[in-house]
């Protein structure tokens, strides 16, 4: 057996952490590319929402992979590639994490028609961490774990 054949076919993604214990962190996750069936490929919130409770990620600076609990995780930035999907909901809201950061963004899911509040966003079990889209461009995911509290905004 070759090494070739264990090599995994994903790709980097840059994204920056925050981590309570350690700070800012610039890396990269790794990702699926675009595929037929997935013409938009995994993205950074796909890995972060997934069940497994560990990521990897290869930092910048020591350049290595390194193994993080993704509850430990306060929250990630990323710009997305390709189209930005969006919900049937469009809510601005602040966030204020428990390490005092204020993220202001607009939540966009999909969820059905009468589930649809700021409120409902935040009550899903099957995702960790809320997506923001925000002003520049970029896409926050903000660990729910971490998160104090939730302003609705226009």
């Amino acid at each position: 057996m070759s090494d070739e054949s264990l090599r995994v076919l994903k790709r980097e993604h840059p994204v920056t952490l925050w981590l309570p214990a350690e700070g800012r962190m610039d890396g990269a996750v790794f990702v699926w590319p675009e595929t037929e069936g997935r013409p938009t490929g995994e993205s950074p919130a796909d890995v972060f929402n997934s069940e497994e409770p560990f990521v990897a990620v290869k930092r910048y600076a020591p350049d290595h992979v390194q193994l993080y609990r993704k509850s430990a995780i306060a929250r990630v930035e990323f710009q997305p590639r390709g189209a930005r999907d969006a919900g049937d909901s469009n809510i601005g809201c602040s966030v204020r994490l428990d390490d005092g950061a204020s993220v202001r963004g607009r939540v966009r899911e999909v969820l059905p028609e009468a589930r649809q509040r700021l409120l409902d966003h935040l009550n899903r079990d099957a995702a960790a961490f809320l997506r923001l889209f925000l002003e520049d461009g970029g896409i926050a995911l903000l660990n729910k774990l971490h998160i104090v509290r939730v302003t609705e905004e226009d």
